[in-house]
């Protein structure tokens, strides 16, 4: 299987995707815009080290372009679910680049698709956000809103 390599620089991390996607990064860019990889000094530098990780490759695509310097994605072309998806993992990486981005787009989603920003602030607490959202849950049966949220915020809600 080849790498699907976001730049022509030579890569020393593969990343594999959930989906068995490969892709090429640089050790020193994903340490340099992100807080989620370890240094890196940490790689060994006589040999392309792999990274599994849980996001699908659509994901991992899109993440990969906030830790290089270049014109970051059209972010209006991107759908909720993708940018929901891209909004977690730029969280759960910390790409600083990104997530001032993702956030902005899910708060401006709140309205369409209240319990998934809901979700997703809460999750991040991004509580301004969770504000604009959680109001237009409140025709939601709890049932939706407990597994949306998941048993920590399901079972607050109970009480």
């Amino acid at each position: 299987m080849t790498a699907l390599l976001e730049c022509n620089d030579t890569v020393d991390v593969v990343i594999r995707s959930s989906d068995g996607q490969l892709h090429g990064a640089h050790s020193r860019n994903l340490e340099m815009y992100s807080g989620g990889f370890p240094p890196a000094s940490l790689a060994n530098p006589d040999q392309v080290n792999t990274i599994e990780l849980t996001e699908t490759s659509e994901i991992i695509t899109l993440k990969l372009k906030y830790v290089h310097n270049q014109r970051q994605p059209d972010s209006r072309k991107i759908g909720f679910e993708v940018m929901k998806e891209l909004a977690e993992a730029v969280e759960k990486y910390q790409i600083y680049s990104a997530m001032e981005v993702c956030s902005l787009h899910m708060r401006n989603a709140a309205t369409d698709h209240p319990l998934g920003v809901l979700a997703w602030a809460t999750r991040h607490n991004y509580m301004e956000i969770a504000d604009l959202a959680a109001p237009q849950t409140l025709n939601l049966t709890l049932e939706e809103v407990d597994h949306a949220l998941g048993p920590a915020i399901g079972s607050w809600v109970r009480s």
